[in-house]
């Protein structure tokens, strides 16, 4: 110890020694803030030479401003003025090294005092490596907090041991609470609608007893506003060594938007998009539900089938917005004319179905017929000023009278509605008998002067697609065997393919401006018609007849209107 001790009393280089290997830079400031004096590792962590860093104050290797906003130079003047003050300052400083790439650094800044002077004495430790680290996290956490944000996602920790949880401000403002809100599992469940609640609390019971995962959607009331919301709970399980939950750690997604598309999608699914009444699909499990249940009361179900008369003339003089206009009104006044129980469906261009659930008798039927067909016959007010009328054929079957199959019901009401229609409006007629239930009647579907466009070569071609169509029922209808079933549906391909090659020389012959797409359309009613097929014998050979009808009517009734009236008014200019 004593030869140590010689040591720095016979050298004191040997202090410059000791101060050039320690670890963190150090560097000697005068009262001016210059630096007088400095260490290996300074110039090591500023990456410059010693002529460079010597004279130089903090600032000049500094950015401008700080993080916190103020100048460096002023930052420097306050640190300098609280050590004279004080003794020491504590702080972390951003530098720049000679290059330009910034450093970090944890610094503490101490008074020397001497006889001759007093300096301030800077200890720097390079801390840019944790900051880089701590910038990149904090980015990250912003980042993560934006797409919370977007994404609508709150999380929580719920602390199972005392009964309390916390949660991030998105979660809160999902949740429509306060800081101020009590945050336990009884005040959760009072945020969750009514109807969800018992199934939300034996969910958070399985939970916790079964130690598996939270994952449930369910509906909240928020306490801010009243609103209801949808939202997504997902939530993971810690649990001490015994196997006892202790934490809950998870998220809340809002899903109302989600929610509201599934609904409307399921809705457009299953209903009409230009009346919202039900659709086919939705009306035959309507009526198959409603046959069930009559079998076990013993009741009767009555099925109208009821098409619009004089629906064309109005579409064709007024336009198809004012077509829309009487079919959505029409619509309305059905729903009007029945009771909450019944269904009203709409299956078609014009046609309509209603069915008449828990009759006693099947009589009931013909005074709602009668109703809805006076309710139908009332003036229309249209949009654009003029008033229109309509009338209705209607056609009704029973169960059980005339058929215990949907298929035979159907095909027995549009039979009684034809019946109706060749008599005069506001005519309705029972089906007599009871209905196949193999398929339509023979003349079905029926093709009339409504399905004319009014040029003889397409009305022709339209007219021999109906009798195909015919052929493929009586077939379906007389349980003939696939390969001959297979026979029509070729036949009728290959005429529906000439049909379309027909009316594409048509519309090149008289440069029909909606051509193109008039094309797609029939190809992708030929790709149908493939679809129709692999329906076939598969259990549901009246609805895939169904279907095929409305291909050819729908189509007929829209895009061959249009190119017939361009073509009938091109001929009519000629002519002049």
């Amino acid at each position: 110890m004593n030869s140590g001790h010689k040591v720095f009393e016979q050298d004191p280089r040997f202090y410059k020694t000791i101060f050039d290997l320690a670890g963190d830079a150090i560097i000697a400031c005068s009262e001016q803030g210059q630096a007088v004096e400095c260490n290996q590792s300074a110039l090591d962590m500023f990456g410059c030479r010693r002529e460079q860093l010597i004279g130089s104050t903090p600032s000049d290797w500094s950015p401008l401003f700080q993080p916190n906003g103020k100048s460096s130079e002023e930052m420097a003047r306050e640190v300098f003025s609280q050590v004279e003050s004080e003794g020491e300052a504590h702080f972390e400083w951003e530098h720049r090294r000679a290059d330009g790439a910034p450093l970090w650094v944890d610094v503490t800044v101490r008074l020397a005092k001497t006889e001759q002077t007093n300096l301030f004495v800077i200890i720097s430790r390079d801390i840019t490596k944790r900051k880089l680290v701590e910038g990149a996290l904090r980015q990250h956490q912003e980042l993560l907090q934006e797409v919370q944000e977007v994404a609508k996602l709150g999380h929580y920790v719920y602390d199972i041991t005392t009964d309390r949880w916390v949660s991030s401000a998105i979660l809160d403002g999902i949740f429509g609470i306060d800081q101020a809100y009590p945050r336990d599992a009884r005040h959760w469940l009072d945020l969750v609608a009514p109807d969800c609640r018992d199934r939300m609390q034996a969910h958070l019971n399985a939970v916790l007893a079964k130690a598996m995962p939270f994952d449930e959607e369910y509906r909240i009331i928020r306490p801010s506003d009243g609103q209801e919301r949808w939202v997504h709970g997902h939530g993971k399980l810690q649990v001490d060594a015994g196997g006892r939950p202790l934490v809950m750690v998870g998220t809340i997604q809002d899903i109302t938007e989600r929610k509201q598309a599934d609904l409307q999608i399921n809705f457009m699914a299953f209903h009409d998009g230009l009346t919202g009444l039900p659709n086919r699909a939705l009306f035959f499990d309507r009526f198959s539900q409603s046959i069930s249940h009559a079998k076990r009361n013993k009741n009767c179900v009555a099925l109208l089938f009821i098409d619009l008369d004089r629906f064309k003339p109005v579409n064709d003089r007024y336009g198809h917005e004012a077509g829309d206009f009487v079919l959505k009104t029409i619509a309305a006044r059905l729903l009007s004319a029945v009771r909450s129980m019944d269904t009203v469906a709409r299956i078609g261009g014009d046609e309509f179905v209603v069915m008449l659930d828990e009759l006693e008798q099947s009589g009931e039927a013909a005074s709602v017929a009668a109703k809805l067909i006076d309710s139908i016959t009332l003036p229309i007010q249209l949009p654009n000023g003029p008033q229109c009328e309509v009338g209705a054929s209607v056609g009704i079957s029973i169960y059980p009278e005339n058929g215990t199959e949907i298929d035979a019901l159907m095909a027995g009401a549009d039979a009684a509605m034809y019946q109706s229609k060749t008599s005069g409006d506001k005519k309705l007629h029972y089906f007599q008998g009871t209905a196949s239930s193999s398929g339509f009647g023979e003349d079905w579907p029926h093709f009339d002067d409504q399905h004319l466009v009014g040029i003889a070569e397409i009305d022709t071609q339209h007219k021999e697609l109906a009798d195909f169509i015919k052929r493929l029922n009586a077939a379906i209808r007389n349980k003939l065997d696939e390969s001959e079933i297979r026979g029509v549906f070729n036949k009728l391909i290959s005429y529906t393919t000439h049909h379309f090659e027909s009316e594409k020389a048509l519309m090149e012959s008289y440069d029909y401006p909606n051509w193109q797409s008039h094309d797609r359309e029939h190809k992708r009613l030929l790709s149908n018609l493939s679809f129709f097929w692999s329906s076939l014998n598969k259990g549901t050979d009246f609805f895939v007849m169904q279907a095929i009808r409305d291909w050819l009517l729908h189509h007929i009734l829209t895009e061959d209107k249009s190119l017939g009236e361009f073509i009938r008014q091109r001929l009519l200019r000629s002519e002049l």
